[in-house]
């Protein structure tokens, strides 16, 4: 080998070591760098006529794997649904429903609150401060039901905001994939710049589902996992404008995805006239329930529907559109079996002394079908001041519509009072002397109603008409409701006295009970034990359930479901701890070994530069010897 080949060698030698030393040295800065891939320097031997004549370096590149860091996308993918799922179920248990043994807050406290002062009460029913404790436990119960429910709403409106949050952060990542894709095109690819795409690959994929096509040059297309273009040769951007406020009957809007010259900068907004892909459809909810599936709404234009299945976007669909309402629709169950047990307890006895007239709540009655009803009811005329019964009527439930079984009522009465629909189209029944008053008493009568939702009411006559109803609605919501207002300003008119009926004789006969009659309320009492049959509300199956069972099985599935939530987020999380780890292993730095090949390239630094100073020291005897 000549002189001038050591020098060459002992040249390129220097230079590989140079660039291997500041290759190891900027591993060592960015050690500690989230998404930072571990660069090396691959060398090989200079050949010419076959001879070696020193060394040859490539640019740096990264040592990464791309299976482990494809698979950590995916778990990244799943781990973002999860996250935000298992997040709204503990906002849920924090500030809704606490744990089940969580006795001291909540609805089951009141539950609790609501038994005791009823039975109470039960035991000195002419106590006024006991009347006063027991109307404000039933409305506390009511009022409860009504800010779980706005609570609901308020989180709902809080994971619509977050919604529009993470869809401004999907657009951000975008743009920069398009810089990073314009910077790729244009010139020779660095290992930053791969990282720097794949960072923000990473990125996304926790955030909404999406695949991935990488081309020669190294740029890349990103689709959703439906296949609707994010990015290709430029950026797309999606689009969604938050609801102001919300509410059970709040219409989303939908997410949708336009090409970014599609979009006013100035604005925001797509320009007149452009048209966008549906990421998401716009509507109410993801699951309809059967009340807004038999409305005259289109259900196309109700339920909101998507094909993604990962990424915080889906978890938060998820949360905003299926667990959240379903649970909004467990507590309209709830506040609808409490209105019915209190109020049929509360039709089937009258408040001491009994009252000169009546106004029932009900002004709809489709669904009426005599068909289904059976049995006969009772209302008797009383004395107020003698506490005799003047006359007793008999109601009979089968007749072919509630104008029938009004006009008899009317009829029987006679001279004592009449029955008719009254301007707010409920039956009204008016005595003509004010000293008499209206006792009542539901016998066997059964006028059965289906409603929308699937539900068979089973009412007593009176309570059909809701002649004395405790609890009314005071909106188009299951959820508003309210004590009636004139027994919350007098606890007096809260019903405690009851009907006796005898019917053996002809005709038949009747007696009330005085002012210390505690039935009543040993019936309003007991009303939260007995059974009614509830609807499937979510995961709630349909079931024969009283007030508090259905109240323990709310909270229960609802523990249940965060802690199931909270399961498999952690295992979620605890994958993608280890996928990291191994790609750690592979793309990450170690310090150990950085130092060791530091050592390394710095002797062959230093034998490279003797070797030039000896060849130079050659160099300078030839040239002497020549002299």
């Amino acid at each position: 080998m000549s002189l001038t080949s050591t020098l060459s060698s002992a040249l390129t030698g220097l230079s590989a070591s140079q660039r291997a030393l500041s290759v190891i040295s900027n591993n060592v800065a960015n050690a500690s760098v989230e998404g930072f891939n571990r660069k090396r320097v691959e060398q090989e031997t200079l050949v010419v006529e076959g001879r070696g004549v020193g060394v040859s370096t490539a640019d740096p590149s990264r040592v990464i794997d791309e299976f482990l860091s494809g698979e950590l996308r995916n778990q990244l993918n799943r781990y973002g649904r999860t996250d935000e799922i298992a997040d709204i179920h503990t906002r849920i248990q924090d500030s809704i429903l606490g744990a089940p043994a969580d006795g001291d807050r909540g609805i089951g406290n009141r539950l609790s609150q609501l038994s005791t002062s009823l039975e109470t009460l039960a035991n000195s029913p002419e106590k006024l401060s006991l009347r006063g404790q027991a109307i404000s436990a039933i409305q506390d119960i009511v009022d409860q039901i009504s800010l779980d429910n706005e609570a609901i709403q308020n989180l709902r409106g809080d994971t619509d905001r977050k919604i529009d949050n993470l869809v401004g952060e999907i657009n951000l990542d975008i743009q920069a994939l398009e810089q990073v894709n314009d910077e790729l095109a244009r010139a020779v690819p660095t290992a930053e710049l791969l990282d720097r795409r794949d960072d923000l690959i990473k990125s996304l994929s926790e955030k909404i589902d999406i695949s991935t096509f990488f081309n020669d040059n190294n740029t890349v297309a990103v689709l959703t996992a439906s296949g609707a273009p994010l990015l290709e040769y430029s950026a797309y951007t999606l689009v969604y404008d938050p609801a102001s406020t919300v509410t059970n009957g709040t219409t989303f809007g939908p997410i949708e995805i336009y090409p970014s010259a599609d979009i006013d900068p100035q604005t925001g907004d797509p320009v007149a006239g452009a048209t966008g892909t549906v990421l998401v459809s716009g509507g109410v909810r993801s699951n309809l329930t059967p009340e807004l599936q038999a409305d005259a709404v289109p259900d196309a234009d109700q339920q909101i529907t998507t094909t993604l299945q990962g990424g915080r976007l889906a978890g938060l669909l998820e949360a905003r559109d299926q667990i959240l309402p379903e649970l909004a629709d467990q507590y309209g169950e709830l506040a609808a079996i409490t209105q019915f047990t209190l109020n049929r307890a509360h039709n089937d006895a009258v408040p001491s002394p009994p009252p000169n007239g009546l106004t029932g709540t009900r002004s709809d009655f489709t669904g009426y079908n005599a068909a289904n009803n059976s049995g006969t009811g009772y209302l008797a005329v009383v004395d107020n001041t003698t506490g005799d019964v003047l006359t007793t009527i008999s109601i009979d439930a089968t007749q072919a519509s509630p104008a029938a079984i009004i006009g008899q009522l009317n009829t029987d009465l006679g001279g004592f009072g009449t029955a008719a629909i009254g301007a707010g189209g409920t039956l009204e029944i008016n005595l003509t002397n004010p000293d008499h008053g209206i006792a009542l008493d539901e016998g066997d009568s059964a006028i059965q109603v289906t409603d929308d939702a699937g539900h068979v009411w089973n009412y007593g006559v009176h309570h059909y008409f809701g002649m004395n109803d405790l609890i009314v609605n005071t909106g188009n919501r299951p959820v508003d409701i309210a004590i009636r207002p004139d027994i919350r300003s007098d606890s007096q008119l809260l019903s405690n006295i009851t009907l006796d009926v005898d019917t053996t004789g002809v005709p038949i006969t009747s007696t009330v009970g005085g002012a210390g009659d505690n039935r009543g309320i040993q019936q309003l009492a007991e009303s939260l034990q007995q059974s009614v049959s509830t609807v499937a509300r979510g995961d709630l199956p349909a079931a024969d359930r009283n007030v508090g069972l259905y109240m323990a099985d709310m909270v229960s599935l609802a523990a249940v479901n965060a802690d199931f939530a909270n399961s498999e987020n952690s295992a979620n999380d605890a994958l993608v701890d280890d996928i990291s780890f191994r790609v750690g292993t592979v793309s990450g730095v170690n310090m150990d070994e950085e130092l060791s090949r530091l050592i390394v390239y710095q002797q062959a630094y230093t034998v490279s530069a003797r070797i030039i100073s000896v060849t130079n020291e050659m160099f300078d005897t030839l040239l002497n010897a020549g002299n």
